[in-house]
């Protein structure tokens, strides 16, 4: 492997809703000691893009009113 190829972005998965709960679906059946700390890590991403989505529409709505005020 090169250097190059170890300093490549990382990588990202979008699953839509269906695809979140085929998955959920097929952990679920998997042993407990597997399937939950999947599911919690799954759950801890989801909270944490909406958080993120929360705070940049904040960050869009201050924008836009900063800039209706300067009008």
């Amino acid at each position: 492997m090169t250097a190059d190829q170890n300093q490549q972005a990382p990588r990202q998965i979008i699953l839509n809703e269906e695809h979140l709960k085929n998955l959920e679906a097929y952990i679920s059946e998997m042993p407990t000691k597997l399937g939950l700390p999947l599911i919690n890590f799954l759950n801890t991403l989801a909270q944490e893009q909406a958080n993120e989505k929360t705070s940049m529409e904040s960050i869009d709505s201050t924008t836009a009113a900063s800039m209706q005020s300067k009008d």
